[in-house]
């Protein structure tokens, strides 16, 4: 009787030694799961908006592949002085097979290197953010999708959402996403910004990889070209909205909103050396008067490459343009002009653009008179162009591109101040301090020197980021 009570206790210590081990075991495979769920959202995030803070709440696993939160707040680089967004809801959506060979193969590399395919979607949107999502979107109104939406109001650039709301839109919060897809050699991303019952814009860019660097990596170093872009814009009411309030507030009749509209537009392309050619413009005056939508595709042959394209000019780039612009079912060869570029002056005091072309003499009533585009003498070259007898005399001589002044480190931080990209090869190892024109000042380690620049690690909270440091960009170092 003694013997059979001692084996039934050392069956019940053994039951219970294996429970404990499976729960053990279940806690351990539940936790890496929600971590790995949290890994993927915050690499996610830090892949679509670089150098942004971005926080958010409930980060949970999808079954079928990827992971879901809510409660996302962005904070765009230049910092909250440029506003914020907080999203409602967060869906993070990648192939089945590549999410859980992620999270569990014990291949080497597998957390990074196995996620090829992504598309990140945020809902239901909120703020005052005036600075863009993405590069790309640059050209868009955050709560309205439209093309230089409030370009040609007199007294506006921009228009946040409360001032959309304001022009009896009744928009509800806005959408974005951003998707990434890499096979082989070959880069897709798309990006969408919707503003329901105001506007949308669809963007894909086609990038050429010559890096084995993977999504996750966060590496970026500047060898991968462009092949193509495009972009489709869908009109829902903002435009004729627009034109309504503008006429309103500045007192003058649509039609002049839409002309004022067009001499601010070219005056912006004009600082940056591009003119339109008369087709397109008339056809972005259709657009700019009825609404409906624009498509703007662009091919590069060859593609443009970051790296050897930075210094080159725009009569040199734009041969390699081919594109149409459709608008209302119509299509135009992309027909752009180089110019010499007219940067708008800057001040103390915030002007919109169209208070520039007045003070500049170029805000007569009719355009067709009065346009802001440069004098004959300032073409360069034209792409796609229409037939010669439509086109200005070709110069005498190019045109000299100003020449931009070099970066001066301030006089307080001038002593060890490193200037010349190439010598922080002699830093590898070290943690320095960088400057960047238009970018936050960041402190990074220096890893190794790679083709295309110097390898860097920044230390962030969703995790370390290593990316190649952008020569074009630097100003100075300091450790």
């Amino acid at each position: 009787m003694g013997s059979a009570m001692r084996g039934m206790g050392r069956s019940a210590g053994f039951s219970i030694r294996m429970v404990l081990s499976g729960v053990l075991a279940l806690s351990i495979l539940i936790g890496w799961t929600f971590y790995h769920a949290n890994f993927v959202i915050g690499r996610s995030l830090m892949l679509a908006f670089p150098d942004w803070e971005v926080t958010y709440r409930g980060g949970w696993p999808r079954v079928l592949g990827g992971a879901v939160a809510n409660d996302i707040t962005l904070i765009p680089p230049d910092g909250a002085e440029a506003g914020t967004i907080k999203f409602s809801n967060l869906s993070i959506s990648v192939p089945i097979f590549q999410y859980y060979v992620s999270g569990f193969s014990r291949r080497r590399g597998a957390l990074l290197n196995s996620i090829r395919n992504l598309r990140i979607e945020l809902s239901d949107g909120h703020g005052t953010l005036n600075d863009a999502f993405t590069s790309e979107l640059a050209p868009f109104g955050n709560f309205t999708g439209a093309p230089f939406e409030a370009e040609g109001c007199m007294n506006d650039t921009v228009w946040l959402q409360k001032e959309v709301n304001e022009m009896g839109l009744n928009p509800r919060g806005i959408d974005v996403s951003i998707a990434f897809n890499a096979e082989g050699k070959h880069l897709v991303k798309q990006q969408t910004l919707s503003a329901p019952g105001v506007g949308r814009v669809d963007i894909r860019r086609e990038l050429i990889k010559h890096d084995d660097f993977s999504l996750f990596s966060l590496i970026e170093t500047g060898l991968n070209e462009v092949a193509s872009d495009e972009w489709h814009v869908k009109d829902q009411g903002f435009v004729a909205a627009r034109n309504h309030h503008c006429a309103l507030t500045d007192k003058v009749g649509e039609d002049e909103i839409v002309n004022r509209h067009l001499l601010s537009v070219k005056r912006i392309l004009a600082a940056v050396g591009l003119a339109m050619t008369p087709d397109v413009e008339e056809a972005y005056r259709t657009y700019a008067t009825k609404g409906g939508t624009l498509d703007l595709v662009a091919k590069y042959d060859p593609p443009i490459s970051a790296l050897k394209d930075a210094n080159k000019e725009l009569d040199e780039m734009l041969p390699r343009l081919q594109g149409q612009l459709t608008v209302a079912g119509k299509s135009h060869p992309l027909a752009l002009k180089a110019i010499t570029p007219r940067p708008l002056p800057e001040g103390d005091t915030p002007q919109s653009t169209f208070e520039i072309v007045q003070r500049e003499g170029g805000a007569e009533s009719n355009p067709a008179t009065a346009s802001s585009a440069p004098a004959p003498d300032d073409i360069k070259v034209t792409v796609n162009a229409p037939p010669p007898s439509q086109l200005p005399p070709a110069p005498a001589a190019p045109a000299v591109a100003p020449v931009a002044e070099a970066f001066v480190v301030p006089d307080d931080d001038a002593e060890g101040a490193i200037t010349k990209y190439g010598d922080l090869s002699n830093y590898v190892g070290k943690y320095m301090t960088v400057h960047q024109q238009g970018r936050p000042v960041a402190r990074v380690e220096l890893l190794r020197v790679v083709e295309g620049g110097i390898l860097v690690r920044r230390h962030m909270r969703g995790g370390n980021v290593d990316y190649v440091l952008d020569r074009t960009h630097f100003e100075y170092a300091k450790e």
